[in-house]
């Protein structure tokens, strides 16, 4: 009886606080329209205006930002920056970034010996700590009563990671998914000849236009390369594999191909 009750006080607590908040949003309505009333259009369209104008600056100041860090670079000076496997520093400035654990938890201990366990933690302004769990901030916290954060990670999601990481590095093979060792070389595919094995190590590399725009392609073996031109074998136009990029313009380029070479697979 006493759980039931727990619960149906638990209920109407969170009754209370969607009609507190229905209510906050019907005074807020209320006062828009009232204002929209009230006022000169003008000024509520010049306000609107600087609204939009504000979010459409943050929202350029969002994709420069997302831009540098895709090349490694800081959005706050522009140095590069370190990638580790859930967190991005520049060296430069000192700027970091983390990503949040899909799994682990982030345990928060104070200065009194205390500890508070969440999902997620957010640095604030006004020197506040967010401790977060289950998208609801658990916990408010000062920043001077903070002793130190510690962020706790599975095995398998630190190897998730890891692999995650090879992959955005190294490259992995474009029919296989075969994760490769090492990063490809910057001299275009190897250059095979007749008495190689078909399923030799590569990468070997292949360019290919799908559509209007080329596209690069990396595999493990001329083995997989050859199954993948059998999968494939009409492109944009015709004998886009025997055509040497350089010299053709049925589609736009996007990478430079002056060294590169075909491999032969059959």
């Amino acid at each position: 009886m006493a759980f039931m009750r727990s619960r149906s006080e638990t209920d109407k607590k969170h009754d209370e606080t969607r009609t507190e908040d229905r209510k906050g949003e019907g005074k807020l309505v209320e006062e828009l329209s009232e204002l929209s009333a009230t006022e000169h259009p003008r000024k509520v369209s010049r306000a609107k205006n600087e609204a939009e104008a504000a979010i459409h600056d943050a929202t350029i100041a969002d994709i420069r930002g997302v831009a540098l860090m895709e090349r490694g670079r800081c959005p706050k000076c522009g140095g590069r920056t370190e990638s580790l496997l859930f967190t991005s520093v520049c060296v430069t400035c000192g700027w970091f970034r983390r990503f949040a654990p899909e799994g682990g938890q982030c345990v928060v201990y104070l200065d009194t010996g205390d500890s508070i366990s969440c999902d997620r933690v957010f640095s604030v302004q006004d020197g506040q700590i967010l401790c977060v769990r289950a998208d609801v901030v658990t916990a408010q916290l000062s920043r001077s009563a903070v002793r130190r954060i510690d962020y706790q990670w599975g095995d398998a999601e630190l190897e998730e990671a890891r692999d995650r990481a090879r992959k955005e590095r190294f490259g992995v093979c474009a029919w296989c998914e075969k994760t490769f060792d090492t990063e490809p070389g910057e001299d275009g595919a190897r250059e095979t000849s007749d008495d190689e094995d078909e399923d030799e190590e590569g990468p070997f590399e292949e360019y290919v236009a799908f559509g209007a725009y080329q596209e690069r392609y990396l595999f493990c073996s001329k083995k997989c390369l050859r199954a993948f031109r059998r999968q494939y074998p009409v492109r944009i136009h015709r004998n886009c594999y025997e055509r040497d990029c350089n010299d053709c313009d049925a589609c736009t380029k996007r990478y430079d191909t002056q060294h590169f070479k075909r491999v032969e697979t059959n």
